[in-house]
């Protein structure tokens, strides 16, 4: 502080000032610690931070509990596409639903789980349509060929991975495809017979074939029940004896002599020929 002094010409005269023993050297006199007041800010704006987060955790908490109860989204629809050998109710049961469950409720994960179980279900996806309705899409594995698993006949698919066991429900007839234990490569074998069952050049149609077999030196060969006829490929090359072999059909087709014929078989560029009788 400053101090005054009155001379002699009756004038005010301002003295130096004189350290203050209670003053900052410095600074304007008594104040906090420099640091503390922003230090203070950042801890109430954290604070508020956390209270409002807090407040609206809850209310997202009471809504979401609120919408799961609320009867607008009870489910009053389930739409099923890509059936084929499952049924509509066989998908609705094995996913657990049932009218009036809240959709927002429902686990679409643990649905799908529940599906894929299922072993004619290659794949599913389930999508919520709110506010109630459920569309369920499956892709079921298609059946192929019968494959005989010691005395159980099993439903396999076009990659001869089986499905399920032959059983008296939806029934299918299918050809029945056998490897010999003593095949040479038996999975290279099987993978003949599947690629065999996707072409679509084919003289005859594959599922008119009563079965199918891999023997022991690894030759393919079909029995055609319609037509009482076996066709014998060389798995050297089947693939060209094949197409030789669908030259002759033609011809023999042409020539209306297929039906006299019991046996063909086709190793290389040579088709034999065998007359019934």
């Amino acid at each position: 502080m400053s101090t005054f002094t009155l001379e002699r010409q009756n004038r005010l005269k301002f003295l130096p000032a004189k350290g203050n023993r209670y003053k900052r050297p410095g600074g304007p006199g008594l104040s906090a610690p420099r640091g503390l007041v922003p230090a203070f800010k950042g801890l109430f704006a954290g604070a508020l931070g956390l209270a409002l987060l807090a407040c609206l955790g809850v209310g997202l908490l009471y809504s979401y509990r609120w919408m799961t109860i609320n009867p607008y989204f009870g489910l009053k629809e389930v739409e099923v596409a890509g059936l084929d050998r499952l049924a509509y109710g066989d998908v609705v049961r094995e996913a657990g639903l049932r009218l009036g469950q809240n959709c927002l409720a429902l686990n679409v994960s643990d649905i799908e789980s529940s599906l894929i179980k299922n072993p004619w279900v290659k794949s599913v996806a389930v999508r919520r349509d709110l506010p109630g309705r459920l569309s369920i899409t499956v892709t079921e594995r298609r059946p192929a060929f019968w494959v005989l698993r010691g005395s159980n006949l099993f439903y396999a698919d076009d990659e001869g991975v089986l499905i399920a066991a032959v059983g008296p429900g939806r029934f299918s007839s299918l050809p029945v495809l056998e490897v010999h234990p003593d095949a040479p490569g038996k999975a290279a074998a099987v993978n003949r017979v599947v690629s065999l069952a996707r072409r679509t050049d084919l003289p005859f149609p594959l599922d008119a074939a009563a079965w199918i077999r891999v023997d022991s030196n690894g030759d393919l060969e079909m029995f055609l029940d319609n037509r009482g006829l076996t066709v014998r490929l060389d798995p050297g090359d089947w693939e060209r004896g094949l197409t030789h072999l669908a030259a002759v059909w033609k011809d023999l087709e042409a020539r209306d002599e297929l039906a006299l014929v019991s046996a063909m078989a086709a190793r290389g560029d040579k088709v034999w020929v065998k007359r019934k009788g």
